[in-house]
């Protein structure tokens, strides 16, 4: 294949816009590009000429100390001076070059103007900017976009989720300027719209936010309302029902010894059974009983992480004898603040849920642990919360199951009560924490819970 010559390349990086130049180790300028003409210079006579000349006094010592013993490329901020000696604020990327066993360096120049800043800026928070036309084409979008809704390559909104597509089209269409739509895998992304006009053409911009633990926040609120009117129907059931159960053991008991004074052992097995399931039934209503009554909560600052670690220790056994990888990431500080033997209780019940779901799929088996910062507040005293996700890769959940997870007695183990999750909803909430669930089928189940950060010991909901 024939090379290229030489005047090829210098001809392709004369079209590029960044203003490009190449010195060498005596910071000789030995190459410079068209686009230095922004700055006011003329490329083909700055060949030859001390690239230093061209920073003022205070930046050239940061430029040489960069360069020299440059082993990778380095990115900086500094000042140019323009060919009229205007002080202009640039981005500086060097690179090591390295022709026929000699040292170049490649730099090149980035104006610092109030758009790059802006764009920057808008880069950086932690929401959505979309710009869409009339057409649907995606004038502008900030990167958090990407991060939403993990998609790279997006030119237009057809190439967004099919949900968020269809609203931000009807949005356009009806003239709708707020609304939210949720996402497969249960995430919640609402929007606000402005309209207006630039060259001619008419544009849209939807300010998107994830607002995925908000909705959380609502579903978990009406959740305890139910429960708590769960505890009461609860406590006044189990009252009602103890003292016929045990009349009802007592007649049983009775007509056994009348049945084994007349040798009537057939009839006896019956009632050994009876008597059986009226202990089955007190054992339930014992258990329900204690477990709705008001506990005692003893709060104190602790690491959660050190709790996680102590029960994947206790459980270790189990986990290795069931191929389940057990991995736990702390990506903040991880002092909470609750009760600490409550909350062993509670990640004892759901990283053993994980190991019965693991138990019955195959292939991949994982408990993954992360304790995060939240963008949810307590709705109570708005203090932050920390967030500890119990990420499993188990079946998953029905979805027509998951409003029901919580509620006394609802399982889908044969052997199950039903009680360890409403115990679990029980503790977190007498903890003044939220707990949420999500999952998919074939893919695995989240359970978050969510507790006030050590930090809100003397304030908010712990305030004297």
């Amino acid at each position: 294949m024939r090379e290229f010559p030489v005047n090829f390349y210098k001809h392709l990086i004369n079209k590029l816009e960044l203003p490009i130049i190449v010195f060498d180790s005596q910071f000789n300028i030995q190459y410079v590009n068209k686009a230095i003409e922004k700055f006011g210079y003329e490329a083909e006579a700055l060949s030859g000429k001390p690239l230093l000349k061209m920073f003022p006094a205070h930046s050239r010592i940061l430029v040489k100390k960069r360069a020299q013993g440059l082993k990778r490329r380095t990115v900086f901020r500094t000042k140019l001076l323009s060919a009229e000696g205007v002080s202009v604020d640039v981005e500086l990327s060097v690179d090591i070059l390295k022709i026929s066993q000699r040292n170049y360096f490649l730099m090149e120049f980035n104006e610092i103007n109030e758009r790059s800043i802006g764009e920057k800026a808008i880069n950086l928070i932690n929401s959505g900017i979309l710009i869409v036309d009339e057409d649907g084409r995606i004038v502008f979008r900030n990167a958090f976009i990407n991060r939403l809704f993990g998609v790279r390559k997006i030119y237009h909104i057809t190439n967004l989720p099919k949900k968020v597509a269809e609203g931000l089209k009807n949005a356009i269409e009806k003239d709708i300027s707020t609304g939210e739509f949720e996402l497969d895998g249960g995430k919640f992304v609402g929007f606000n719209k402005e309209t207006y006009n630039e060259d001619g053409r008419r544009l849209y911009l939807f300010h998107l936010r994830d607002i995925t633990e908000k909705k959380l926040m609502e579903r978990a609120m009406k959740t305890f309302d139910k429960v708590s009117s769960l505890d009461s129907l609860a406590t006044g059931l189990a009252h009602e029902i103890k003292n016929p159960l045990a009349g009802m053991k007592l007649m049983a008991q009775r007509l056994d010894r009348e049945l084994e004074r007349s040798g009537d052992e057939k009839n006896r097995e019956y009632i050994k059974r009876i008597v059986k399931q009226i202990d089955r039934i007190d054992h339930l209503i014992k258990t329900l009983f204690s477990q709705v009554k008001q506990h005692t909560v003893d709060f104190e600052v602790f690491d959660i992480s050190k709790v996680i670690e102590d029960i994947r220790q206790f459980h270790e056994n189990e986990l290795v004898r069931n191929g389940i990888y057990f991995k736990l990431k702390i990506k903040t500080d991880p002092y909470v603040i609750a009760d600490p033997n409550q909350m062993h209780n509670v990640f004892s019940n759901l990283i053993l849920n994980a190991v019965d779901a693991l138990k019955q799929v195959k292939g991949e088996r994982k408990i993954e642990v992360v304790i995060r910062d939240s963008n949810l507040n307590c709705p109570i005293c708005g203090a932050p919360f920390k967030a500890i996700d119990i990420i499993d890769t188990g079946k998953g959940i029905k979805k027509e199951n998951l409003p029901k997870l919580f509620y006394p007695f609802f399982t889908t183990k044969p052997e199950g009560t039903g009680l360890g999750l409403f115990l679990v909803q029980k503790l977190i909430k007498e903890n003044r924490g939220l707990i949420n669930v999500e999952s998919e089928l074939g893919k695995g189940t989240t359970f978050t819970v969510y507790l006030h950060s050590g930090e809100a010991k003397n304030r908010g909901c712990f305030s004297k």
